[in-house]
């Protein structure tokens, strides 16, 4: 069920609700049943995000660091992917693993698949 994206989206997801309940109360099978519960779970879903707390995501934390504190972004990703920590991933290849951070002492890199994934401080 696409759910739509401009204004009164609430209003709409409740519209959606009653319609699912009233579904759910005339199915005439089990299969439909189904159908309306799965469809029911994702539209309570929704109304409960709309009604929680207002979230930041890291996305925007991180450009928000990048556009309003000034803190150079690509200069960070740089300082962690040093030649010489790039050499050590590029020796271990793919798979999970856990390497020392070259510039700052007792920091690790967890990788994966060539991917840095987050930074472990000792």
């Amino acid at each position: 069920m696409k759910i739509a994206l401009t204004g009164g989206k609430l209003k709409t997801l409740l519209t959606q609700r009653s319609n699912l309940l009233f579904n759910l109360r005339h199915a005439k099978n089990r299969k439909e049943k189904d159908a309306a519960h799965r469809e029911l779970g994702h539209v309570n879903n929704c109304i409960s995000k709309l009604k929680s707390q207002p979230v930041v995501t890291e996305h925007a934390i991180l450009r928000y660091l990048e556009r309003v504190k000034g803190i150079d972004i690509i200069a960070i990703e740089r300082e962690i992917l040093n030649p010489k920590t790039i050499e050590t991933i590029n020796t271990h290849g793919i798979g999970p693993s856990k390497i020392p951070l070259s510039t700052v002492r007792g920091c690790r890199l967890v990788v994966d698949d060539k991917t840095v994934i987050t930074v472990e401080v000792a």
